[in-house]
Order: structure tokens, then sequence, then C-alpha cells
């Protein structure tokens, strides 16, 4: 039964280095994972538009800059961040309703508005 298993494993070796096509596959393989060198995932650039200017408002723009994946740029409108979303420069908006600590000390639900890029 061994002895079998072997002549089989030793025929299939030989047919494989006889047509190399299997190597083209690997190859082909390892250089479309090059583009996974470089984490992609990291640093995406990021609007925040805080209208309630706040020290909750500011905790919260803090916490969401400690996110290793996300870099947060400061705006002042949604116009001109939705401009740039659509010129890729941004890959969402995160916007900071007004009355945000007000709300948050009143124990009402708060809607933090999160608009993404989902062409891709």
């Amino acid at each position: 039964m061994i002895k079998l298993y072997f002549r089989t494993f030793y025929r299939v070796l030989l047919g494989m280095l006889a047509k190399p096509m299997w190597l083209l596959l690997l190859i082909s393989l390892s250089i479309m994972s090059l583009v996974y060198i470089r984490p992609v995932l990291w640093d995406l650039p990021v609007a925040i538009i805080n209208q309630d200017h706040s020290s909750a408002s500011r905790l919260l723009m803090n916490r969401l800059d400690t996110i290793p994946k996300i870099k947060l740029h400061s705006y002042d409108d949604f116009a001109r961040a939705r401009a740039d979303m659509r010129e890729r420069k941004l890959f969402a908006i995160i916007l900071i309703p007004i009355d945000f600590e007000k709300s948050l000390l009143n124990g009402k639900n708060i809607t933090v508005p999160v608009y993404g890029d989902g062409t891709n």
C-alpha cells in the first residue's frame, strides 16, 4: 500500500516537472500578492465636521483620532468635504451635530451621521 502511494507520488511529481504550468500559477500568485505588501487600510483620510464645538464633541474627536486606521481632517462646511470626497481625497465624512453635548447630558438618543465613499 505504501509502495503504491510513493510510486503514484513519484509519477505525479515527474508529470509536474515535465509540464511546468504549476510554476506559472505559483509565479502569478506571488506577483498578485505583492499588492498587499504595503498596508492599504491605514491612515484613511476622514473628514470631521464639528458643529457643536463642545467638550463632548472634542472628546469624541480625540477618541476618533486615536484610531490608527483613519486620519482626521477638520472641515468647516459639509459642501467642501463632500466635494473632496467626490474627488477621492476623503474616504468618509463624520458630522457631529449641533447640541451634541446637550443631547448627551439629557439622555437623548443621538445620531452622528457618517457618509462613506462606497464606490470601491
